[in-house]
């Protein structure tokens, strides 16, 4: 038997994955932020950039080597065991981590969210599109480690729940190319309008 998967075999390019996280890291004025399953650390280099504070947390040895390259602040852990007894942060990201979770460990991670934010605080939470025809039929199922999707509506109410207001539900489009143009239009004529986005992302504040 040969090793194991990369946990990001089925990821998004670097360039492509670089360019959607400084989108969400557009959310975030100030910091600091930590950056819940942090992964390859793209969205703490994005923060960076901004000059925003930003530390990541994660489970993977192969996460923390990216992180090292990258040189971004990084805490090798479980993110919920993180954000235990946490104060003062200013944002909680967590992009694609959500759908590895039971129902009851999603909220709790809400939760303890919440809790961690200072008020005008920010959550931004990023998940799979299911909306997305080949994400539903595909894409999601090529992660073994996926626990079930969680719709937008889903999120913002958990959010609402533990205290906190919701700015947007949103969805984010992710064309890989130019010359995947055609491909997506005709796409969107069969499958609708969510047929090139392949996330979603709610975000909320304190």
């Amino acid at each position: 038997m040969t090793g194991s998967l990369s946990r990001y075999e089925f990821a998004g390019t670097a360039p492509l994955t670089r360019n959607l996280m400084k989108r969400y890291a557009s959310f975030f004025d100030e910091g600091p932020v930590v950056d819940l399953g942090s992964g390859r650390g793209f969205f703490l280099e994005a923060l960076r950039k901004r000059g925003v504070a930003g530390v990541g947390v994660d489970i993977s040895g192969e996460a923390m080597q990216h992180a090292r390259d990258l040189g971004v602040e990084f805490v090798k852990g479980d993110a919920l065991e993180f954000l235990r007894g946490k104060s003062g942060l200013r944002g909680v990201f967590a992009s694609h981590l959500i759908e590895h979770m039971a129902p009851e460990t999603a909220e709790e991670m809400i939760a303890l969210a919440a809790a961690a934010l200072t008020r005008g605080g920010r959550l931004v939470v990023v998940t799979p599109n299911l909306k997305d025809y080949r994400t539903l039929s595909e894409v999601f199922w090529l992660d073994t480690t996926h626990v079930r999707p969680y719709p937008g509506m889903l999120i913002a109410a958990l959010m609402q729940r533990h205290g906190l207001t919701v700015d947007e539900v949103g969805r984010t489009f992710t064309l890989r190319n130019v010359r995947s143009l055609p491909s997506v239009a005709l796409g969107r004529l069969r499958f609708g309008r969510d047929y090139g986005c392949t996330e979603i992302f709610v975000r909320a504040h304190r």
